[in-house]
C-alpha cells in the first residue's frame, strides 16, 4: 500500500496553523450557576459545557457532570424553578453521550424516548442526530432489530434535512448502508469496495459548511474509523501484492478520505466557540494517520515512515495551543457552581486536556515507537532501545492522562506495546517493569469485564513466568488463559465481524501452552491442549454458519445480548459509572442462556453439539482408532514442526522436524501453485500426454516438472518421512492437518529415488484428512443408507458432470438421477430414507473468511440456485454416509486456510452426513468423471471410503495423459472413512 499520504506534511501544517485557533476566551459555560434565570438559559448553559467536554472527547468527566446535573435539575424541578421539559434535553444529551461511549443496549432500550425529546426541540439536526447514534449502536453492537426499526425513517428525515445540512447527514446514510452491505458480503472485491467507498466520500465535494455540532463530528470520525478497517481488511483477505492494480485502488481510497478530512478541517469556520471549533476535526484526522500507520506496520509495509512524519509535523501545533487550553480549563473550574460540586466526586477537578488531548498525543508516542520496532526487527542497538524506552514511558504518562477523559483504551492501550518491547529486547531490569504493567493490564482487564484483554494479559504472564523459569506457574497461568477463551466463546459466540480476531488472539495462548507441555514430556496434555483449539475453532466455525439460522433464533438473541452487555459493563466501567443495573441485566441474560441452551439441547442436539467445547481425553480417543490406522496431528511451534502420532496399540509419540513456518508455507503454495497452473503451462502446449515424470527431454521438464518433484519429494520429507516407521503395518494415514497444510495434496507427496523416479504416498498410504480429533469417534447414525443421490450439470455449463451422474449411477441399483433443471436445491431437502451416498456434480463457491458466503449452484436464478453452506445445517441426513463435491474448489486467497472445506465437513456432519469428499482445486470434467467411476465402482464392490479413492486415484494415474497430480491428486477426503 504506497505512499500511505497522499498529501504532503507542509500541507498539513498549515492546515493546522496560522489562525487555527483564536485566543481561548473565558465563557459563561455554566449558567445554570445563577438560578434566577430561565430554565432554557439554564439548559443552554448546560449545552454548551456539554459541547466543550465532547469536542475536547473527555467522555468519562462529561458523563459525571451529567449525572450531577441530572440531580441538580431534579431538584430544581420539586421547586418548580425548572420547566420538565428541561430534563427532557439534559436527558436527551447525557444518553447521546452514553451510545458514543459504548452503552449500545441504549439503542433499543430508549430508542424511542430519544427520538421522542429530540423533536421537542427547535433545531432541526437534534433527530437526526438521535438517528444517526442509534444505527451506529446497533453497528457496533449487532442489534439488527434496532436497525430495521429506525433506517428507513432516518432516511426519510435525511430528505427533509436543510439544504445546507443535508450532505453531511446523506453522507451519514450512504456510509452506513454501504458498510452494513460489506458486512453481509465479506467476500467482496477489491475493486467493489473501493468504488463504493469513493463514491460515498466524494460526496462531500457538495460541502460547503462543516457542522460544527460536536457529536456529529464524532459520528463522522466513527464512520471514517469504519471505512478503513474494511479497507484494509480487504488488503489482508485478498493478500494484494505490492504495485498491483489493487494496492493502487486501496491506497487511493484511503488517500481521498484523508484528503477529505484535511479538507473538513480547513472549511470549519471558528463560530461562537471560536476556541474549539476546529479541534475534533483535527483530533479526527491525527487518529485516522495514526491508525493508518499502525496498520501499515501490521501490514509490513514499506512507507510508514511517510505517515509518521506527517504526525510528527502535528504535534508541535497541538502543544502550541496547550497553554490556551489549561487557561479556559481554569476558567469553566472557577464557574462550577457549589451545589453542583456538592453532587460531583470529591475533589473533582475539570481537565480539558485528559480526553482527546492527551489520546491523540499519546497515539502519536506509540506511533513512533511502533515504527522503530518495525524498522528495527530484532535487537536494538542501545541508542535506538534508549528512544524505545523513552517513547514507551512517555505514551505510558500520556495514557494516564488519557484515562481520566476516555476510559481505558483497550488495546490501543501502550503498555501492551512496551510489555512486548520488554520481552522481545530483555534489557536490564526488564522483569520488575513487566510484572508492574501485566498487574495492572490484569486488574483492568478483569475488573473491566473485558475477557479478549484478560487473556491477552494471561498470555504474556506466562511469557513472562517462561523467561524467568517458572514453568509450572507459566503453565497454569496458560490453563487459565485458555479456559477464559473457551467460557468466553460458548457464551458470546463468534459474531460476524469478531471471530478472526477473537482467534488470532487465543492461538498464542494455546500454542505456548503446547510448547510448554512438550518442553516437560508432557506429550498427552499437549495433544490434549491442541485438541481443544481445534474444537474450539470447529465451534467457532459452526457459530457463524449459525448465526442465522431460524432454529437458533432464541439462542442468537441472548448471545447478542450477552455480548451487547459485556460491553456495556466494560464501558461503564471504565467511564466510571454506575454498573450495578449493567451487572443485573448480565446476570439475568446468563440464566436465559442456560435455558435456551437447554431447551436446544433436548429439541436440536446436533445444533448444541456443534456450538460446544467438548474436547475428548486422549485414552478415550485412542480407542477408537482403528488397528490399522494411523493418526498423525501436525502442529508449528516457534522453533519447528511437531507432529504427534498416534494409533491404537502405541503410546503417543512426537517427532520434531527442524523447519520454519515461513518456509512450509511457501512450499506448500509453490506446490499448489505448479499443480494448477499445469493446463496453462505453455511448455505443454495443451497437450498433457506429453508430461513425462523422469524424461530431462520431454516438454516443460526444466521450467515445471522438475520443480514440482522437488517441491513434492521435500514435503514429502518434512511431513512424512519422519514418520515412515510409525506407518508401517498400518494402510490408512488419518492425518489432522492445521492452516495451510490443508492445501497439501497427501497421496501426491513423494520420495525420489536413485533415478529420480517419483513413488507416490498414495502407492502406500489411503489418505484421509480430519477437521479435528475428535473426529477420530464415529459420530455417524448406526444406520447406514445404501441409495445413491445424484445431481449434475444444474446451470448446463459441465457436460462432463451430467455423464458423470449418468456413469457411477450404474454401479448403484435404484440410484437417484437428476441433472439439468431438475437439479435443484428443494431435491436435497428431501432425500429418501435409505439414501448412503450423495453425488454433486457442480460448481461451488467457497468462501474460508466467511462461510454463510460458501453456496453450491443448483438449477434456478439468484438465490433459488444457490445452496448455501447456512443451508446444509437444515438438513436432516441421518444414514447419509458420503457427500461427493465433485466440481468445487477452495479459494486459497483468505485468512483462514482451510477453512472452506472443513467448514463443509463441519456442516454435513453437523447434518447426519459421516464423510466428506470435495476437490482442492478445479479440474477438467473429464479427468473428474474417470476419477469418480472409479471411486464409486471401489465403493459399490464394498472397499472403505478411503480404499475406494485411494484406487480410484491410482488407475487414474496410470492412464494416457492423466500422470500430472493435476488430474488424479485434487480429491480430499474428510471425516469418518470406515
Amino acid at each position: 500500500m504506497k505512499k500511505l499520504i497522499w498529501f504532503g506534511c507542509l500541507t498539513i501544517s498549515l492546515s493546522l496553523s496560522g489562525n487555527l485557533w483564536a485566543k481561548p476566551q473565558p465563557r459563561p459555560y455554566l449558567r445554570m450557576a445563577d438560578n434566577t434565570q430561565t430554565s432554557q438559559a439554564a439548559a443552554e448553559g448546560l449545552v454548551q459545557f456539554s459541547d466543550l467536554l465532547l469536542r475536547l472527547g473527555n467522555l468519562r468527566q462529561n458523563d459525571l457532570v451529567f449525572g450531577a446535573f441530572q440531580k441538580l435539575i431534579e431538584q430544581r424541578i420539586k421547586a418548580g424553578e425548572v420547566e420538565p421539559k428541561v430534563a427532557n434535553l439534559l436527558e436527551l444529551l447525557l444518553y447521546k453521550t452514553r451510545l458514543m461511549g459504548g452503552q449500545v443496549l441504549l439503542a433499543r432500550q430508549k430508542g424511542d424516548q430519544l427520538l421522542s425529546w429530540a423533536q421537542e426541540q427547535p433545531d432541526s439536526e437534534e433527530v437526526l442526530e438521535v438517528y444517526a447514534s442509534l444505527l451506529l449502536a446497533a453497528y457496533k453492537g449487532g442489534l439488527p432489530d434496532v436497525t430495521d426499526k429506525y433506517l428507513a425513517a432516518f432516511q426519510a428525515a435525511v430528505e427533509k434535512a436543510p439544504p445546507d445540512k443535508a450532505p453531511i447527514w446523506r453522507f451519514f446514510s450512504q456510509s452506513f448502508t454501504a458498510l452494513q452491505a460489506i458486512q453481509k458480503d465479506p467476500s467482496i472485491s477489491v475493486a467493489n469496495l473501493c468504488s463504493r467507498h469513493d463514491q460515498t466520500w466524494k460526496n462531500l465535494t457538495a460541502l460547503k459548511e462543516a457542522t460544527n455540532r460536536p457529536h456529529s463530528g464524532r459520528i463522522v470520525a466513527e464512520l471514517s474509523r469504519l471505512w478503513l478497517e474494511e479497507l484494509c481488511a480487504s488488503y489482508r483477505d485478498h493478500q494484494v501484492a505490492k504495485d498491483s492494480p489493487d494496492e493502487k485502488l486501496l491506497s487511493d481510497s484511503i488517500g481521498l478520505e484523508a484528503e477529505q478530512l484535511v479538507r473538513m478541517l480547513s472549511i470549519v469556520r471558528p463560530g461562537e466557540m471560536q476556541d474549539f471549533e476546529q479541534l475534533p476535526w483535527a483530533f479526527h484526522l491525527c487518529g485516522y494517520l495514526v491508525e493508518v500507520h499502525r496498520q501499515g506496520v501490521a501490514l509490513h509495509l514499506d512507507d510508514t515512515d511517510d505517515t509518521l512524519k506527517a504526525l510528527n509535523e502535528l504535534e508541535p501545533i497541538f502543544v502550541k495551543q496547550e497553554p490556551g487550553l489549561l487557561q479556559v480549563e481554569r476558567d469553566v473550574q472557577k464557574q462550577l457552581p457549589a451545589e453542583l460540586l456538592v453532587l460531583l466526586p470529591k475533589g473533582f477537578k475539570l481537565s480539558v486536556t485528559s480526553g482527546d488531548w492527551s489520546l491523540t498525543r499519546m497515539q502519536m508516542r506509540q506511533a513512533q515507537l511502533l515504527n522503530l520496532l518495525y524498522l528495527h526487527p530484532g535487537k536494538l542497538n542501545a541508542e535506538q532501545l534508549k528512544t524505545a524506552r523513552k517513547l514507551g514511558a512517555e505514551a505510558i504518562k500520556l495514557n494516564q492522562h488519557a484515562l481520566e477523559g476516555v476510559g481505558y483504551q483497550g488495546y490501543g492501550d501502550p503498555r501492551w506495546t512496551v510489555l512486548e518491547l520488554l520481552l522481545a529486547q530483555r534489557p536490564k531490569g526488564w522483569e520488575k517493569e513487566a510484572e508492574t504493567w501485566l498487574g495492572q493490564l490484569r486488574e483492568t482487564n478483569q475488573r473491566l469485564n473485558h475477557r479478549e484483554g484478560t487473556v491477552r494479559a494471561l498470555t504474556l504472564t506466562a511469557e513472562l513466568q517462561m523467561a524467568q523459569g517458572q514453568l509450572a506457574g507459566a503453565t497454569s497461568t496458560l490453563q487459565a488463559a485458555t479456559e477464559t477463551v473457551e467460557k468466553y466463546v460458548q457464551e458470546v459466540g463468534a459474531s460476524a465481524a469478531g471471530s478472526e480476531r477473537i482467534r488470532s488472539k487465543y492461538k498464542r495462548a494455546y500454542q505456548l501452552l503446547t510448547q510448554l507441555q512438550i518442553s516437560q514430556g508432557k506429550t498427552d496434555q499437549a495433544f490434549q491442549t491442541l485438541s481443544r483449539q481445534q474444537e474450539l475453532e470447529a465451534a467457532q466455525q459452526n457459530q457463524e454458519s449459525l448465526r442465522d439460522n431460524r432454529q437458533l433464533k432464541a439462542v442468537q438473541k441472548v448471545r447478542g445480548d450477552m455480548a451487547v452487555l459485556e460491553q456495556q459493563l466494560t464501558a461503564d466501567r471504565s467511564l466510571g459509572r454506575d454498573s450495578q443495573g449493567t451487572e443485573q441485566l448480565l446476570a439475568q441474560n446468563k440464566g436465559e442462556f442456560q435455558r435456551v441452551v437447554a431447551d436446544l439441547r433436548s429439541s436440536h442436539p446436533q445444533y448444541e453439539a456443534a456450538m460446544a467445547v467438548r474436547p475428548v481425553e486422549f485414552l478415550e480417543l485412542k480407542k477408537s482408532i482403528p488397528a490399522d490406522t494411523t493418526a498423525v496431528l501436525y502442529f508449528h511451534a516457534d522453533d519447528g514442526l511437531y507432529i504427534f502420532v498416534a494409533s491404537r496399540d502405541n503410546d503417543l509419540k512426537i517427532h520434531k522436524v527442524s523447519v520454519t513456518a515461513r518456509d512450509l508455507q511457501k512450499s506448500v503454495l509453490r506446490t499448489r501453485q505448479l499443480i494448477t497452473s499445469f493446463l496453462t503451462e505453455s511448455a505443454f502446449g495443451g497437450h498433457p500426454e506429453n508430461f513425462r515424470w523422469n524424461d530431462p527431454a520431454s516438454p516443460g521438464y526444466q521450467k515445471h516438472t522438475q520443480p514440482l518433484k522437488l517441491e513434492l519429494s521435500r514435503l514429502h520429507h518434512w511431513l512424512i518421512e519422519p514418520i515412515e516407521k510409525d506407518l508401517q503395518g498400518r494402510p490408512v494415514l488419518a492425518v489432522v492437518p492445521g492452516g495451510i497444510l490443508h492445501y497439501v495434496p497427501y497421496p501426491a507427496l513423494c520420495k525420489l529415488d536413485a533415478q529420480g523416479e517419483p513413488h507416490f504416498l498414495a502407492e502406500q498410504q489411503q489418505c484421509v484428512n480430519l477437521v479435528k480429533t475428535s473426529d477420530l469417534i464415529p459420530r455417524g447414525s448406526e444406520k447406514k443408507g445404501r441409495l445413491l443421490y445424484a445431481l449434475g450439470n444444474p446451470d448446463g455449463s459441465l457436460p462432463g458432470a451430467e455423464r458423470e451422474v449418468k456413469s457411477i449411477a450404474r454401479s448403484f441399483p435404484n440410484s437417484r438421477q437428476f441433472v439439468g433443471a431438475e437439479a435443484s436445491a428443494a431435491k436435497l431437502r428431501k432425500l429418501e430414507p435409505d439414501t448412503g451416498y450423495v453425488h454433486l456434480a457442480t460448481h461451488g463457491e467457497l468462501s474460508g473468511s466467511d462461510p454463510k458466503n460458501s453456496y453450491l449452484v443448483m438449477a434456478g436464478k439468484g438465490e433459488e440456485g444457490k445452496f448455501r453452506a447456512t443451508d446444509i445445517y437444515d438438513l436432516e441426513w441421518q444414514g447419509v454416509r458420503l457427500v461427493t463435491l465433485s466440481a468445487c474448489k477452495t479459494a486459497l486467497q483468505e485468512g483462514n486456510p482451510g477453512a472452506a472445506i472443513t467448514n463443509l465437513a463441519e456442516a454435513f456432519r453437523v447434518a447426519g452426513g459421516q464423510s466428506v469428499v470435495a476437490s482442492l482445486w478445479s479440474v477438467a470434467d473429464e479427468a473428474t468423471e474417470k476419477l469418480m467411476i472409479e471411486f464409486y465402482q471401489g465403493l459399490a464392490q464394498g472397499k472403505s471410503l478411503a480404499a475406494a479413492l485411494q484406487q480410484a486415484e491410482l488407475n487414474v494415474a496410470k492412464q494416457p495423459g492423466l500422470a500430472h497430480p493435476y488430474f488424479w491428486a485434487s480429491f480430499t477426503l474428510f471425516g469418518d472413512w470406515r
